[in-house]
């Protein structure tokens, strides 16, 4: 995440722009369900476990 975010900043702020504008339009869409294991996975996005 911090590659990202370093990554990110070191662009000029029209860049950011456009690279906000594409995340948007990507985040938009809904993947298909039968790659949604794989695509947690590579995120590394862990589930929140509640303690009861």
């Amino acid at each position: 995440m911090a590659e990202g975010v370093e990554w990110f900043e070191g662009h000029p702020d029209d860049d950011r722009r456009d690279v906000l504008h594409a995340l948007v339009l990507s985040a938009g869409r809904p993947a298909p369900a039968r790659t949604m294991p794989e695509n947690i996975a590579r995120s590394g996005i862990r589930p929140l476990i509640r303690q009861r």
